[in-house]
């Protein structure tokens, strides 16, 4: 495809490596020509410089010629009017815009061809927040996800000493036995593992993906760890978009603190937050998160707007006694700086919106698609076609000639959820939740889905 990225921000920058790796025809517009010239020195795109909204910047780019505009500039209203110029003047198939403002994004109406034509909005302050959620709500998780209209739940989960699955083939584990869950990729000592062949056996700090229906979600996570109660207490540190929206969403099922610096923050937040308790004061304040009975907490969250902040927060909360600590990151090499450290897990607002438009980006027919660590990616595709037109459908799972390192977990067939499918023979519609552990697979995967004319 051809793709015209606006913005070389982290969030543009990472999408544009992404996107010539999968030999895509990139071009990247943005205001600052070093950051241009940085970008071409390591990749091969086309870069423009200029503001990303002016006609004649986009012209030059190949708008008019682009199957798809992302617009991911620092600028909600840039953003926005670049995807209005694309339709208007030159029909750009497809536009992606990420907007970050509540009152545009709750504007009803407002993004449709008539008024603003955006295709597909991104909003990473949601994203987060629905990460984070999902984290919280399942405890231990690395990673939480959803496919078929949350019909089947993916979740990454460390297998911990003296668990119920420690040394065991996962056909081993009840809920794999019966055909009602998948151990589906594994990352041990820096490399994914699809688990095959009758010797492999499940170890101690493994990474593992499973896959299941969400009834069976927590029993399936037990046999990684030990039996553990529900979070209850949840501290967050700043009271900004982020952990505005975090509260809101946790004030029902939670007993949520939310800790921010500004009066005028913590004024909003007493008004809008029914069952949450608001507090002015610093994260890093040690007395105060002493106060607030740091060492019984069972989360704590730093979304505040610095990064610094976050990270030193999270270690002091962590020493003093919290359970779980959770940092918000953006910056790529604290990512790699702070993984072994006593942080539990780091959100990267970058990682979630990059892997919010993977899925528009795929080939075939790509329902959805989400980014792991390290390179590995699940997806959902539609199968299409029939025996002679189709490289899958109408074969069974173990006779197709899959990439190496790409696993199907799951079939969603009308009402059915397969778990147990290597003798299933896959049918047109048949929605596949497949892993994959190396994106230089990814291609490949594509073409597999792909309908031709008079495939033998």
């Amino acid at each position: 495809m051809r793709i015209v990225v606006l913005g070389a921000g982290q969030v543009g920058s990472t999408l544009a490596e992404l996107l010539v790796a999968e030999e895509h025809d990139v071009t990247v517009v943005d205001q600052d020509p070093q950051r241009l010239t940085e970008l071409q020195s390591h990749m091969d795109i086309q870069t423009f410089c200029g503001s990303a909204s002016h006609p004649s910047v986009l012209l030059d780019a190949g708008v008019n010629d682009a199957d798809m505009l992302i617009a991911v500039t620092n600028s909600d209203e840039v953003n926005m009017i670049a995807c209005q110029v694309a339709y208007s003047l030159y029909r750009t198939p497809q536009k992606i815009a990420r907007v970050r403002a509540m009152p545009y994004l709750q504007a009803k109406g407002l993004f449709q061809n008539d008024a603003l034509p955006i295709d597909v909005i991104i909003s990473p302050e949601q994203l987060v927040c629905d990460d984070i959620r999902a984290l919280i709500e399942y405890p231990d998780a690395l990673q939480v996800m959803t496919f078929a209209d949350d019909r089947v739940f993916g979740l990454g989960i460390t297998l911990q000493a003296d668990s119920l699955a420690q040394n065991k083939h996962p056909l081993d584990l009840p809920i794999v036995a019966r055909g009602d869950g998948q151990v589906a990729l594994i990352w041990r000592e820096d490399r994914y593992i699809v688990p095959r062949g009758d010797d492999f056996r499940l170890q101690e700090n493994d990474n593992v993906y499973i896959v299941t229906t969400r009834p069976l979600l927590q029993d399936f996570m037990n046999y990684f760890r030990p039996v553990t109660s529900d979070y209850e207490r949840v501290i967050i540190a700043g009271g900004g978009n982020i952990g505005s929206r975090l509260a809101q969403a946790l004030q029902a099922n939670f007993h949520v603190k939310i800790i921010d610096h500004s009066p005028e923050h913590t004024d909003s937040l007493a008004s809008t937050l029914t069952d949450a308790i608001v507090l002015l004061g610093e994260a890093s304040d040690r007395d105060l998160l002493l106060n607030e009975s740091i060492e019984k907490t069972d989360v704590f969250c730093a979304v505040t707007n610095a990064e610094e902040v976050n990270i030193m927060s999270a270690m002091l909360a962590k020493s003093l006694g919290a359970h779980k600590v959770m940092a918000l990151v953006n910056n790529p090499s604290y990512l790699e700086l702070m993984a072994n450290q006593e942080i539990d897990t780091l959100i990267s607002p970058r990682h979630a919106t990059v892997s919010s438009i993977l899925t528009y980006i795929r080939r075939g027919d790509v329902v959805k698609a989400q980014a792991l660590t390290q390179g590995a990616e699940a997806i959902e595709a539609i199968a299409h076609g029939e025996l002679s037109s189709s490289k899958i459908v109408g074969r069974r799972v173990s006779d197709i000639d899959w990439p190496t390192g790409v696993h199907l977990a799951a079939i969603i067939r009308r009402s059915e959820t397969l778990f147990d499918i290597s003798q299933q023979a896959i049918k047109a519609s048949d929605h596949l939740i497949l892993f994959i552990a190396d994106k230089a697979q990814i291609s490949e995967t594509e073409r597999l889905f792909q309908v031709g004319i008079t495939y033998i």
